[in-house]
């Protein structure tokens, strides 16, 4: 099984990928997003990067992608490795 989140934070997204077919899942994330960024409200549904992953008690990622050198893709790289 395949399963694709799309993670809010903030100015971009970051995106987990998970194949679950095998009995070590391998897990990508594109863009890390930055973990700098700030919330616009309390009810608002933005996280940083590693804070969704520690949601779903993931803690090791197989394979990185960051797509560009801005700031809203690779600022949460070393939070979210």
């Amino acid at each position: 099984m395949l399963r694709i989140h799309f993670i809010n934070v903030a100015d971009g997204d970051s995106i987990l990928i998970e194949d679950l077919a095998h009995e070590q899942p391998f897990r990508m994330l594109v863009d890390t997003g930055n973990a700098q960024m700030k919330t616009s409200s309390a009810a608002s549904m933005r996280q940083t990067c590693d804070q969704y992953l520690s949601s779903l008690n993931i803690h090791d990622i197989d394979l990185l992608v960051i797509t560009h050198l801005h700031l809203d893709h690779f600022g949460g790289l070393q939070k979210a490795i």
